[in-house]
């Protein structure tokens, strides 16, 4: 694909910098074990939320039956009171597609969503981003980057590893996104102890109706020994706080740990000038919470497989807060939960 508009910016390479105390802080406020209590509905494998009028939407990544769940968000004194999952929508595979489903966005004034899915790179089936309206139907698929295509049965994609963060920008006008880890291409993902090749996190502009601004991002190295051969690093979701500001999830994971396999930071990735319109700019990333600091206040017995964010339901002070959730995989591996954390921005 050709990019009529494309804005290249550079991103700090240190991944370990400390927030500025001028900086956004993040501060803990609740946390809750989502309990399925339908099995009718068969909540699990949530990898993505959208909060909206005291609703919380969740994508789950089943590929045999993709669908969106709901539920409502009620907090008391900056508590989260119990949360009741239902079944909000049923989204209808197109033929010859396959969808491991990664993040939710809702449209403003509007019931259609902003989806994206890994598909499935071993059945030549590519990552994409797409809109589904209020009866689960893909209304239209968003233009990829070319190197994100396969072609003659050869994919610069790794398989599992395609777009799992989106995130609109303020005024939804567009929506910044990038893949789990680097394409083959651009270099290998992290190892332990040392950070992944540079990838890019491109903006889409929807008026437009293509790529107008990318940059620069570096996965931190895989922060854990793995007790068995097995770990990773990746990006699993992001949330844009303002024209400068963006959260990032990084969620580590070493096998062989059990329930505490999972190692998740957040980083916040700021710019001296909009993202979005700087011809150049001076971009940092800066380490703003290592999890396994909140972890002595948490319910819950561990940090989980963190894969969601989204903008959460504003203080009686007017603070801004976040929402974090957790993948159980079904309840595959470890005993895992699906896990919401509450925290408040500071």
């Amino acid at each position: 694909m050709r990019y009529l508009l494309l804005i290249f910016l550079v991103i700090s390479c240190g991944v370990s910098k400390k927030v500025p105390h001028k900086k956004i802080k993040l501060t803990y406020l609740d946390d809750i074990s989502i309990e399925n209590i339908d099995d009718s509905i068969h909540f699990g494998g949530i990898s993505g939320i959208f909060y909206q009028h005291d609703t919380l939407y969740m994508i789950s990544d089943s590929s045999e039956k993709p669908k969106i769940f709901s539920a409502e968000l009620k907090v008391d004194k900056q508590k989260i009171k119990q949360i009741t999952p239902k079944l909000y929508l049923d989204i209808k595979t197109p033929e010859n597609q396959y969808f491991d489903l990664e993040s939710i966005q809702k449209f403003e004034h509007s019931d259609d969503f902003l989806i994206s899915s890994e598909g499935n790179i071993n059945k030549g089936i590519s990552t994409s981003i797409f809109r589904i309206n209020k009866k689960g139907k893909v209304e239209k698929y968003y233009n990829m980057p070319e190197v994100y295509q396969i072609e003659n049965n050869k994919s610069n994609l790794r398989h599992n590893r395609g777009i799992e963060a989106v995130t609109f920008n303020t005024d939804k006008s567009g929506f910044w996104f990038s893949t789990e880890f680097p394409l083959k291409s651009e270099g290998k993902p992290p190892r332990i102890f040392k950070s992944g090749a540079a990838q890019e996190l491109l903006f889409y502009n929807l008026k437009k109706e293509q790529m107008t601004s990318r940059f620069k991002y570096q996965l931190a190295p895989i922060p854990k020994l793995p007790l068995l051969p097995y770990s990773l690093n990746g990006l699993t979701g992001m949330l844009m706080l303002d024209s400068k500001n963006i959260i990032t999830i990084e969620r580590g994971f070493s096998a062989g740990w059990g329930k505490h396999s999972n190692r998740v930071k957040l980083f916040l990735i700021t710019s001296d000038k909009d993202l979005e319109l700087a011809k150049q700019s001076r971009i940092n990333k800066y380490l703003l919470l290592d999890l396994n600091k909140i972890k002595n206040q948490l319910k819950t017995d561990r940090i989980d497989n963190i894969e969601g964010i989204c903008l959460g339901p504003k203080l009686k002070d007017g603070s801004k807060t976040i929402l974090l959730i957790s993948d159980d995989n079904y309840d595959t591996y470890n005993n895992q939960i699906t896990q919401l954390i509450w925290l408040k921005i500071k």
